[in-house]
């Protein structure tokens, strides 16, 4: 990858150029040409990296104008780019056979929220400032699988199931171990997930759940058994965290904040494929 973190490596244009809609132009009256697609991407790259304001980015580097970019984050989210740009890395990372199906593990992290908007709720740990919270699933070694987004204050067990739902049937019949289809072998949760319901939906779905019960129902105030096998997710929502776009939720559209964890994502699993072929 190039030593930039907003560049666009060709790995990543390979794959999403191909998903890029064309809009077509008037014979007639064409118009103003439109910004080349590779500088639009770099530009939405440049602001999820360093958090800036869209009419603050820098006209260096080939960039657009801020709102140029930001039009083309909003057209290509409308078009179902971003995930599907997950996708498609994900399904290469798997023919590299990189995902570990024998473990996923699932997190959720606080954002502050900075102008507003659906999915916010008061912040259970900022003095009930407004806030969302990021929900990610990732395989055993911190490979994203699936994300979303939810109000600050809503309780992650709520997402667990549709974060599941989401994990990609990537995983062909052969490799499955225990007769489970597409999904992981077990999923792996901390204490915020406990519940017996939950459980047994997980059961259903063909997941081993392994969740840590909390304190009163079972374990006491013994250490967490599963710590160990779950400390791969934290690298993965750190690295998230890293692009200071997510860090901070600016965009008052949840779909919009939600095509920027899908491009972050993307970004961290096409550093693991320069590794994997």
């Amino acid at each position: 990858m190039a030593a930039e973190p907003w560049r666009v490596p060709e790995a990543l244009w390979r794959e999403i150029e191909p998903l890029i809609p064309q809009p077509s132009r008037r014979a007639r009256y064409p118009g103003r040409k439109r910004w080349d697609e590779r500088a639009c991407l770099e530009g939405i790259l440049y602001v999820l990296r360093y958090g800036i304001p869209w009419k603050e980015l820098p006209r260096i580097h080939g960039f657009p104008s801020g709102k140029t970019c930001w039009r083309r984050l909003d057209e290509w989210e409308k078009a179902g780019v971003w995930a599907l740009l997950m996708a498609r890395l994900q399904a290469r990372l798997q023919q590299a056979n990189a995902i570990d199906w024998q473990r996923a593990l699932v997190d959720a992290s606080l954002v502050s929220v900075k102008k507003g908007g659906a999915a916010t709720g008061p912040s259970p740990a900022d003095r009930g400032r407004p806030s969302s919270k990021l929900h990610l699933c990732c395989d055993g070694r911190g490979v994203p699988l699936s994300v979303s987004v939810s109000p600050g204050n809503e309780n992650e067990r709520r997402q667990l199931l549709s974060l599941v739902d989401a994990i990609p049937a990537l995983r062909s019949s052969s490799s499955s171990g225990n007769g489970n289809g597409n999904r992981p072998d077990r999923l792996l949760a901390d204490r915020g997930y406990d519940s017996h319901a939950l459980r047994a939906a997980l059961q259903q779905r063909g997941l081993e759940p392994a969740i840590a019960a909390r304190r009163g129902r079972g374990q006491g105030g013994a250490p967490d058994p599963q710590l160990k096998q779950r400390w791969t997710i934290e690298p993965t929502n750190a690295w998230l965290h890293n692009w200071r776009r997510i860090h901070s939720r600016w965009e008052r559209r949840p779909q919009l904040y939600q095509a920027l964890l899908q491009l972050a994502c993307s970004m961290i699993i096409c550093r693991r494929l320069a590794g994997a072929f």
